[in-house]
């Protein structure tokens, strides 16, 4: 008799024909599920995709997808997944997050990881009970500000965690979903009068926005993220690493550039990709002398 977690397999998706297409069947699908994200980190950064997998009848039932990362300095360790913002497992069926799970740690020992982190949505009960009691609380003490706002916000695409142990976050940080249902002129309306100020500020002093997949945006993307990367103390990604961007994701109609230019110049720019129903703001990035035309918020709409 077999268990479910007989049936889980291990697949590299960049070479899995079809993948894109068993993953896109499910509605909770994102592109860091895809083998376009997958090749983009292989290839930039050397890591080993393991991909765990439950098919039924060749529809996907069951994923929790990891890189494996070598580092000099921080040792082996499984990531699910690296430079990503979040990769929640796809559960649709028998078997269990915990079943997955314990396979990824068997998997994990036998190749000598010294941890596994996983980023997802998920939040714990305690969580979701603190969320609950915030709630109450502002509906009695009245309108919020805007940082306040910020600060309690629970964004609605988390999801109550499925893992029968509780689960205590390295890290926490702040999501945002926005419905783009409406059409352009509802969106628009629905935005703070300072941000509608700042678009249209950003129209008169004559910058233009537009959308773009050419291999040069990208370059160009990439020489505005590094003068803000490094403005913050942070080293930038390569410029490989957009190249591959483009290579498999831009390129294949999954993303696309946002720039912002000024008098010839670009002055601001954002990188989005879309799968499915879904897409997503990865990347944004300015330059600091031009801050005061408000380029970032016209890239932005």
């Amino acid at each position: 008799m077999t268990s479910e977690k007989d049936n889980i397999r291990i697949i590299n998706p960049t070479a899995f024909e079809g993948w894109d297409e068993l993953v896109l069947s499910h509605p909770e699908a994102a592109i860091f599920h895809s083998s376009a994200w997958a090749r983009v980190l292989s290839e930039s950064y050397g890591y080993t995709p393991f991909y765990f997998t439950v098919l039924d009848r060749q529809r996907l039932s069951a994923l929790l997808p990891v890189m494996e990362v070598k580092s000099l300095l921080t040792g082996t360790r499984g990531v699910s997944l690296p430079f990503t913002d979040y990769c929640d497992p796809i559960l649709d069926g028998e078997t269990s997050l915990n079943d997955l799970f314990d396979h990824v740690i068997d998997f994990g020992k036998k190749q000598r990881w010294k941890y596994i982190e996983l980023r997802t949505c998920f939040v714990s009960q305690e969580e979701e009970a603190r969320s609950k009691e915030q709630g109450a609380r502002n509906k009695e003490e009245g309108p919020r500000t805007q940082a306040e706002e910020t600060r309690t916000h629970s964004p609605s695409s988390f999801r109550l965690s499925p893992f029968p142990f509780p689960l205590t976050p390295c890290l926490s940080y702040m999501g945002h979903t926005i419905d783009l249902d409406g059409g352009p002129e509802d969106l628009f309306k629905r935005f703070k009068d300072s941000a509608r100020r700042n678009i249209r500020k950003a129209g008169r002093e004559g910058v233009e926005a537009g959308i773009f997949d050419s291999l040069e945006s990208v370059r160009e993307f990439s020489r505005l993220n590094s003068m803000t990367r490094r403005e913050h103390g942070l080293p930038p990604q390569p410029l490989g690493f957009f190249e591959k961007v483009h290579e498999h994701v831009i390129r294949r109609g999954l993303g696309f550039v946002a720039l912002a230019s000024y008098q010839g110049k670009s002055v601001a720019g954002a990188v989005y990709f879309h799968f499915g129903r879904k897409a997503f703001y990865k990347y944004g990035a300015s330059d600091r002398k031009f801050q005061n035309l408000r380029a970032n918020n016209l890239v932005m709409w």
